[in-house]
């Protein structure tokens, strides 16, 4: 009768081992998609973030190219996936900051502030003004 039971106490237990060795194993695996998934939302954020400061770009040079009298209005995006930022004109550059990016890039002097949502971008007298009164 003891040699049953040392049978089963060793099955038990290779069972258990099997089980933390594959528990081991999932965990792993879980935590390499999870990081693989992290870096795929952080460039897709950056690649957004680099966008809108290139539309804003854009835009500026488009006002200064165009004739006296230019009106537009344009939309930027009031969160990057979920994520509030703030941009900014600061000299020659339009800045645009979130918590885990950071974008300047060169434009030329305009008056005004740029901000999320509806912008209205004019040119008058050779100056080019974003929503400005």
């Amino acid at each position: 009768m003891n040699f049953f039971s040392n049978k089963k106490g060793q099955g038990a237990i290779e069972f258990l081992s099997l089980f933390i060795v594959v528990f081991l194993f999932f965990t792993i695996f879980l935590l390499a998609v999870q990081e693989n998934t992290n870096d795929k939302n952080v460039e897709k954020q950056n690649i957004l973030a680099n966008n809108i400061a290139l539309t804003i770009q854009d835009e500026v040079n488009l006002a200064f190219n165009a004739p006296d009298g230019y009106y537009r209005e344009f939309y930027l995006p009031t969160s990057i996936f979920g994520n509030d930022y703030d941009v900014s004109f600061v000299g020659n550059s339009v800045y645009l900051e979130s918590n885990k990016i950071k974008l300047s890039y060169s434009i030329r002097s305009v008056e005004g502030e740029i901000r999320t949502g509806t912008n209205i971008i004019t040119k008058t007298g050779g100056v080019v003004y974003v929503n400005f009164p």
